[in-house]
């Protein structure tokens, strides 16, 4: 299963939330299957989202999309943001 990482430096945790939320028919347009949210321990500005699809051709358009440009420009960050492309390999217990 192909992910994508994005991490960002936010500002503000509840809009930068309500940002992802409001993107939501976008992202399924690009086959997007659910976003897990998560905040560095040490620093609670730091937040991952976690963005899995259905193909990895489907991740690869989505990040290469002219739409996340214009999308980044109400997002509340501090304009730091990284996006890294994976492909789950296999599942190990415990």
């Amino acid at each position: 299963m192909p992910y994508v990482v994005l991490r960002d430096q936010v500002t503000n945790y509840d809009s930068y939330r309500a940002a992802i939320e409001r993107d939501a028919a976008r992202r399924q347009l690009y086959g997007c299957k659910g976003v897990r949210l998560m905040r560095s321990h040490g620093d609670p500005a730091d937040v991952v989202a976690v963005v899995e699809f259905a193909s990895m051709d489907d991740a690869r358009s989505f990040v290469t999309a002219d739409l996340n440009a214009e999308l980044d420009a109400w997002m509340p960050t501090t304009g730091y943001s990284e996006a890294v492309i994976l492909d789950e390999m296999e599942d190990l217990p415990g």
